[in-house]
This record gives C-alpha cells, sequence and structure tokens, in this order.
C-alpha cells in the first residue's frame, strides 16, 4: 500500500514538470493507524497570478477524493474532481469544470493526466 508521505512525493515529481517557482505542502493528515490513510493539500505557484492546488483523501493507498485545480487571479481556469454532483456526465462522479461555467466527462483523472492538460493552458495564463 502507498503511504500517505510517499503520494506526496509522487505528486511533488509530477509538479516539478511544470517548473513552479516553489511547491508548499499546505496540510497532511495521516491516521495513526495507517500511515496509507489521509489527507494531503499541495500549492505550486506557476507565477505571482497563477497557482496549483491539489487535495487527495487516500484510504488505504488508494485516491478516494480529490480535487486539482488551476488558478489565475483567484479565478479557476481548470478543475478535475470527483464530487458527487452532476449525475448526467457520463463518466460521473468524475469530471472537470473548465473556466467557471462548463463542466466535461473526464476518463482519465489522475494528477499526471490534469498536469499533462496544464501544459496546454500554458499559452491563456
Amino acid at each position: 500500500m502507498k503511504s500517505v508521505l510517499k503520494r506526496v512525493e509522487e505528486i511533488t515529481e509530477t509538479l516539478n514538470t511544470l517548473k513552479p517557482s516553489v511547491i508548499k505542502l499546505l496540510d497532511t493528515k495521516i491516521s495513526a493507524e495507517n500511515p496509507s490513510s489521509g489527507s494531503l493539500k499541495i500549492r505550486a505557484l506557476l507565477n505571482e497570478k497563477v497557482f496549483v492546488d491539489i487535495y487527495e483523501f487516500l484510504f488505504e493507498g488508494r485516491v478516494i477524493r480529490y480535487s486539482y485545480s488551476l488558478v489565475k487571479n483567484n479565478r479557476s481556469i481548470l478543475r478535475y474532481d470527483n464530487a458527487p454532483h452532476h449525475r448526467s456526465i457520463s463518466t460521473y462522479p468524475h469530471h472537470k469544470h473548465i473556466k467557471e461555467n462548463k463542466i466535461e466527462a473526464l476518463e482519465n483523472y489522475d494528477i499526471k493526466s490534469f498536469v499533462e492538460e496544464l501544459k496546454r493552458y500554458f499559452k491563456e495564463i
């Protein structure tokens, strides 16, 4: 089973491909009984106006809940999450928010897919 801290390392390595100015571990909560269960929050600053926020909740090494967000000027540009709403989406509960009002199905919802999509958004940032 993958530990929460190992997951932090994996996410940090993936975010480093974006060449952020800084990556901060904002919060971790790790179960005393099981280091493979808990949550993490990470922020990667891309410039003074743009950052990426990562949130995951793991249970026994598996990502159960997640939210990956690209934010510019405090406005969401892109977000992947699995909040249980948007039941009409074919990939429910996995979906993505584009800018502030568009919601789409999300086939590949891992952190690496999110970072690859971010690279396409850099032209807009």
